[in-house]
Order: structure tokens, then sequence, then C-alpha cells
């Protein structure tokens, strides 16, 4: 019975002993696996510090920011083939993964037999240089291009438009003076026509419009100063010339029928002008002057008087006739 339950109780402690053992490794092979970093084969990403340092991640985890790929810039690619950018890079492309790159570049080292001890860093080297070189030499291409482009003349477009425009102008112009010409020619018949009754100096349009209404706005605009048409010289000297009448014509006649706009008998009408009215001054005296030069000819005359004031006809024709003289 005794040696039975020596038996036993030793069975117990190997037991013990077994479990922990069992339990130790199991926990270093969870430590293990936490440790260990799993990729998707989407997230695969090369180290570019050297051939050697290839590294190959797989992460569960979405929260694991992906490594960042370094591409070199090309100062720092050394001219004797990368012993130098290879010996950096190398073990910087991923401190994680130290032992792997070292064991990859010492492995790709031998396999390459660089005279320089470190054949990983040489064929890293000789790897991102040409990966850089071909970005630099790409830059130094666009560059060189950006600087052989050859400065564009415009000067020859610009007087060539300049040179349309100031045609287009002149033929404009030439346009403009040859209406003018052809207004004046017309007025000028109606004023032969017309006889001189009108016992006041010739008005000349021959001026051109221009001049002439400079001048006829003037001398208007003295003789209404102070009467409700003041300041509209311009108006009657504007529509004389468009209508091609005598300009006094319609400032003498607001005189003798209004006093000049003082005693209108329909809003803005100084004319007697039948049952007319407007709204403003420049529309009433540019409907007057069309009125007269369609009705009444170039100026005053006796037959116009009598059509214009039938009742009394002497004492309208030498009232108007005296006031056109003072204009």
């Amino acid at each position: 019975m005794a040696r039975r339950k020596s038996v036993k109780k030793k069975g117990n402690v190997v037991a013990k002993i077994v479990a922990a053992g069992l339990f130790v490794c199991v926990a270093a092979a969870g430590i293990g696996f936490a440790s260990t970093t799993i990729m998707s084969p989407d997230e695969v990403s090369v180290g570019l510090g050297s051939v050697g340092t290839f590294q190959t991640r797989i992460t569960v985890s979405e929260s694991v920011p992906r490594p960042v790929v370094v591409v070199p810039e090309p100062s720092t690619v050394a001219a004797s083939g990368g012993e130098e950018t290879g010996g950096a890079s190398g073990p910087a492309a991923d401190p994680a993964a130290d032992g792997t790159g070292n064991a990859d570049g010492a492995a790709s080292g031998s396999a390459d037999g660089a005279a320089s001890g470190s054949v990983s860093g040489a064929a890293s080297g000789g790897a991102s240089g040409s990966s850089s070189t071909d970005v630099f030499a790409q830059k130094v291409q666009s560059r060189s291009a950006l600087n052989d482009l050859t400065p564009c003349d415009i000067s020859a477009g610009l007087k060539t438009l300049n040179d349309r425009i100031e045609e287009a102008r002149r033929i404009e112009e030439e346009r403009r003076l040859a209406a003018e010409r052809a207004h004046i020619a017309q007025v000028q018949e109606r004023q032969r026509a017309y006889g001189g009754e009108s016992a006041v100096a010739e008005v000349d349009f021959s001026v051109g419009q221009e001049a002439f209404i400079e001048e006829w706005a003037r001398r208007i605009d003295n003789y209404l100063a102070g009467s409700p048409l003041a300041g509209y010289g311009n108006e009657f000297a504007a529509a004389a010339w468009e209508y091609g009448v005598d300009p006094r014509f319609s400032p003498a006649i607001s005189n003798t029928e209004s006093g000049k706009g003082s005693n209108c008998f329909l809003p803005h009408n100084a004319w007697g002008w039948g049952a007319s009215m407007w709204f403003n001054w420049p529309d009433a005296i540019w409907a007057h002057v069309k009125g007269l030069s369609d009705g009444y000819g170039y100026s005053i005359t006796y037959a116009g008087a009598a059509k214009y004031c039938p009742p009394n006809t002497d004492n309208w024709y030498n009232n108007t006739k005296g006031e056109m003289a003072r204009i």
C-alpha cells in the first residue's frame, strides 16, 4: 500500500511538471502569435532600401498603418555604385525586420561577390541608384525642354490687329462723313425750295453736325434763359439737324404760343400743338420739330402761319418771325 501511494504521488508530481511545461509552451506560442504581424495579399509592401531587404507583411488588423515606400533622392546615389547608399538604406528600410534584412543582404552579397563586403548594400545601391537616376533624368529632360522653348514674338500679330482696328475706324468715319454730306445736300435743297421768306440770316448746315449743334444749342439756350425750357438748347439743335429744319423755328413758336413754356394748356405742350401732351420736354421738343418738318417745311412761311394759326395768321406770322431773328 505504501509503495502504491509513493508511485501515485510521483505520478502526480510528473503530471504537474508536464502540465506546467505545456502551459509555458502555450503561453510562449500565444506571445509569439500576438507579436506576429499579418497582412493580406493586397497589402504587400516592398522596402526599397536594398535588394536583400525585400520584405512582405501580412496583417489582420485594419488599424495598423501600411509601411511607407521610401524612394531615395538623387543626391543620395553614390557615383561609385552604391556601397554607402546600400549600407545605410538596408537596415533603415524596416527596423522591425532587421534580422531578415541583414540575412537577405548577406545572402545576396555572397551570391554577387561584391568587393566591399556589404554586397547587399551594393545591390541596393545599384537598384535604388538606377531608379533614382531614371527619375532624375526625367526631371532634367523636362527642365531642358522648358528651357529650350523659344519666346513667341506676337508684335507682328498685334500690329496686324491694330491695323484692322484702324481700318475699321477709317471705314466707319468715311461712312459717317458720306452720310453727313448727303444730309447737308438734302437740307440745302430744302433751303433753296423754301425761297428765303424768313427775314433772317440763312442757317449754315455745311459746317457739319457737331459744329452745327454746338453753335445753335448755345444760341437757343441764351434765348430761353429763365424760362421752363431753359437748358434744352441742345435738344432743339439736335432735332433741327436730324429733321432738316431751321433751328430757330420751334423755339420761336414756343414764345408765341405759351411764353416759352410758361403757360401750357396741356403738359409739356409749349406750342399749342393740337391736343398733344408729353411726359417730359425732350420728347415734346423732338415731336414738335419733326411735326414742323413733315407739315410745314424748312422754316416759317406765311402759308404755314395760316395753316398753324388760322384765326390770327398775320399776328402769329409776324411775332414768330421776329422772335426767330432774336435767336
